[in-house]
């Protein structure tokens, strides 16, 4: 399952204790340092360092929180808007406009 999967990801000594050290390794390896903190609170209410498996899975949907979080942190980072024609009349200015094109009130597309 998914959970074992992170689990053997985030356990980088093997010893089946996920230390909250590991943990906020993990954090900065998916770029969601600044949910660190709050997963070891929910992983570790306790404060004992360490986390076994059978709590992790437990409360696996903090750790997918993490990650989707980071997912979509990237995602918005590769977003973005572009306009299709020569509404601000840019292309003309820099000479790339066709000889006889009219400049439009709209935008051709919008992508």
């Amino acid at each position: 399952p998914r959970e074992w999967a992170i689990w053997q990801k985030i356990d980088r000594d093997g010893d089946g204790e996920v230390t909250m050290k590991e943990v906020r390794r993990m954090c900065r390896k998916f770029d969601a340092s600044a949910h660190a903190n709050l997963l070891v609170e929910l992983l570790d209410p306790a404060d004992v360092g360490k986390v076994n498996f059978p709590y992790f899975c437990k409360n696996f949907k903090a750790v997918q929180m993490v990650r989707n979080t980071a997912r979509l942190k990237h995602w918005n980072r590769t977003f973005g808007l572009g306009v299709a024609g020569n509404v601000a009349g840019h292309m003309a200015q820099a000479g790339e406009a066709d000889a006889g094109a009219v400049q439009g009130a709209t935008p051709a597309a919008i992508f």
